[in-house]
């Protein structure tokens, strides 16, 4: 049974979003990267902000933050998301394709 407080309720209240992948690619630089945000629930509860990063076709790096509140967490995620599209990443589709 889900408490009120428990990490999945709070993420449904959220409407918490899979992941959310971000993606540059600027061939007169040479430049194809990725970006991936996740919210994870940990093994004690804990909501883990995981990011991953690097150049596309690699599996790049990992990066988790670990949070209390998944409020804070799901903040975390929105600032760091919006840092990215300041510097020209662009979230990705369903399909693949990143959105202009």
């Amino acid at each position: 049974m889900l408490t009120p407080n428990a990490p999945s309720a709070v993420f449904e209240r959220l409407g918490r979003s899979a992941v959310k992948l971000l993606r540059r690619i600027e061939p007169a630089k040479k430049m194809a990267r990725f970006y991936v945000l996740d919210l994870e629930v940990g093994l004690f509860g804990h909501t883990v902000l995981v990011r991953r990063w690097g150049r596309i076709g690699t599996y790049g790096r990992r990066r988790e933050h670990w949070f209390e509140d998944p409020v804070l967490a799901q903040t975390e995620m929105d600032r760091l998301a919006a840092a990215k599209a300041r510097r020209g990443y662009l979230p990705v589709t369903d399909h693949g394709h990143a959105c202009r």
